[in-house]
């Protein structure tokens, strides 16, 4: 009887010891489980920052392709402005040098109308000279000396 008392003692002892370490299981158990809400609460918070983060760079992205369409048309429009102002002025040098050639001309012309107007006067003035000696010559024919 001595030794069913001592193997009472024996397996309630192994029973409080197992109870223990259930009961340090089960705490773990349960400090485990917090843990794991906690981290599946940051799992779906990082999901759901995930999901932002992408939904931000398709955006970016559209912005970006937008952006680029944008550039490549201003940049073509660039070039054209640029091949016009480049004909523009290709045309203003030839213009410049059809007016001074044109004002080359024109003083020219000048010279000679001033030329042409003096000869004029010149001629005019010999005209009326010649004229004025006829009449002397035409009044002292008519009247010989006397």
């Amino acid at each position: 009887m001595a030794q069913l008392v001592n193997q009472k003692a024996d397996y309630e002892e192994q029973l409080r010891e197992l109870e223990e370490r259930l009961a340090e299981a089960e705490a773990a158990n349960e400090e485990m489980s917090v843990n794991n809400r906690q981290l599946d609460e940051k799992l779906d918070n990082l999901k759901k920052e995930m999901e932002n983060v992408e939904l931000n760079l398709q955006r970016a992205e559209q912005e970006k392709q937008t952006k680029d369409s944008q550039i490549r048309t201003l940049t073509d429009e660039l070039t054209r402005q640029e091949e016009a102002m480049a004909k523009v002025n290709r045309d203003k040098r030839s213009l410049e040098e059809l007016l001074k050639k044109t004002q080359d001309d024109l003083a020219s012309e000048e010279d000679k109308c001033t030329n042409l107007t003096k000869t004029k006067q010149k001629l005019e003035q010999s005209v009326d000279e010649v004229t004025i000696l006829c009449q002397v010559f035409c009044r002292v024919a008519k009247h010989p000396l006397m």
